[in-house]
């Protein structure tokens, strides 16, 4: 006797009863049962379908037809697409006829979905998502949906879910399109024409546009050799000129450093008015957060994002966390309409899997960065820069020449124009191959040089 329960795969082993089959079966024992529960109308086919059926039939018209379907059903669905809902489609090549809806959903799961993929899906839900991205080896990502909210995801949802992330209350959260909205949302604001920005350089230069944009003045405290930021300077500046907003960034882009939270303190203890602390970066830096403090300090915002230790810059989600006043201010010139419901869905499940993402982004870019700045300073003519994130700025004898040569190589690095940038290059790390590449190609530039 065969043992099919050795042969199957354990994919299928995987798979859950479906709830409909179970309906379909007692409603088969039931002839006069009407049927309101497996999604179809209880009234019967119309006779003009009946009677094209019945043509059919009586024709012989059984042959197999074209693969995408009789090019007559693609044509008048294609009508009915247009006439309905003002969508407009080419028959020819942009219509695929199925056999029922689920299986265009199998085909659409199976044709994108590759092992290892998260699909979300939010549930209640049709019941074959699930089972037909499992089939594919792909990940079901579920999102549960509440009663009480139309069984709609709501921004609330994923507030809750970014504050427990970092231990502070929901009201604490503001969401936004990036961090780059954030800023923008800030500056317009608390700032108005003639006030005063305070930051250091090299850091972001979104941070003076801004506030440049508003009429601001931005006054910016050279870092000492080395990019490490001048402290005593820093803090002098607080005290004499009492910013209207300070902006550090911790860890710094494009530098990498990390600032102590005992001088993040120091400004915050000396300033009067809002100090922002972007902490873009701070998941690679292994470094507590500066929102551990955010119930001492008043004027504390904090902007982090989904960008980059979550991989989901193409989504477009960052978020302000700061005091619940604050956050009431910031709302008042945040856009209605504007973090869209794909990115919000996308944010939640990040939040949810959050532990198996870092675990699988956090690890092998640290080793790969740390792997990167040991080469590269083995090189004769490479100054490298300490750095806590997912990047490593250098300095080379010609910066062009080095560009230039990397772009040969189909590889792209972020190259500066500021004077005291200048010839330095910001690498961001990657995976470990594609770092050994760039370290060949910075080897061979410049010890040719």
């Amino acid at each position: 006797v065969m043992d099919y329960e050795s042969l199957l795969s354990p994919r299928a082993k995987a798979m859950r009863p479906s709830g409909i089959r179970k309906f379909f079966d007692l409603a088969a024992d039931m002839p006069e049962c009407i049927s309101l529960g497996v999604g179809e109308p209880d009234f019967k086919t119309p006779w003009s379908v009946r009677d094209a059926a019945i043509r059919t039939l009586q024709q012989g018209r059984t042959r197999y037809t074209a693969n995408a379907g009789m090019k007559e059903l693609r044509d008048e669905i294609c009508k009915y697409l247009d006439r309905r809902f003002d969508l407009h489609y080419h028959p020819e090549d942009e219509v695929l006829v199925t056999v029922g809806g689920s299986e265009a959903i199998d085909m659409a799961i199976r044709a994108l979905v590759q092992p290892g993929d998260e699909v979300i899906i939010p549930e209640p839900c049709f019941v074959c998502y699930e089972p037909i991205t499992q089939l594919t080896g792909g990940v079901p990502v579920s999102i549960p949906l509440k009663p009480e909210n139309s069984f709609r995801l709501t921004a609330e949802e994923l507030r809750a879910a970014l504050a427990e992330y970092v231990s502070c209350r929901p009201e604490e959260v503001l969401v936004g399109c990036g961090g780059d909205e954030i800023i923008s949302i800030i500056a317009n604001t608390f700032l108005n024409e003639g006030d005063t920005v305070l930051v250091h350089g090299p850091t972001f230069d979104i941070y003076g546009i801004d506030a440049q944009i508003v009429g601001a003045k931005v006054v910016e405290i050279p870092d000492l050799p080395g990019f490490t930021r001048d402290r005593k300077s820093l803090l002098q500046a607080v005290q004499e000129l009492q910013p209207k907003l300070t902006v550090l960034c911790n860890p710094n882009n494009p530098t990498g450093e990390l600032l102590p939270l005992s001088f993040l303190e120091d400004v915050l203890q000396a300033s009067p008015n809002p100090v922002v602390v972007d902490e873009a970066y701070i998941e690679f830096a292994g470094s507590d957060s500066i929102i551990t403090k955010l119930a001492d300090y008043d004027n504390l915002i904090v902007i982090r994002t989904l960008s980059k230790a979550f991989g989901l810059a193409g989504v477009r989600v960052g978020y302000a966390v700061a005091q619940k006043d604050v956050i009431d201010a910031l709302s008042l010139v945040k856009l209605v309409y504007n973090v869209g419901n794909l990115a919000q869905i996308a944010a939640l499940a990040a939040m949810k899997y959050r532990d198996v993402i870092l675990a699988h982004n956090i690890p092998p870019t640290i080793a790969a960065r740390e792997y990167l700045a040991a080469e590269l300073k083995q090189i004769d003519g490479v100054t490298v820069y300490d750095s806590v994130t997912n990047f490593v700025l250098i300095r080379v004898p010609d910066g062009p020449a080095v560009v230039n040569a990397l772009k040969k190589a189909d590889i792209c690095v972020r190259f500066y124009k500021a004077a005291a940038l200048q010839n330095c290059l910001r690498i961001t790390v990657t995976t470990r191959d594609v770092v050994q590449r760039v370290v060949e190609v910075i080897r061979k530039e410049v010890g040719h040089a």
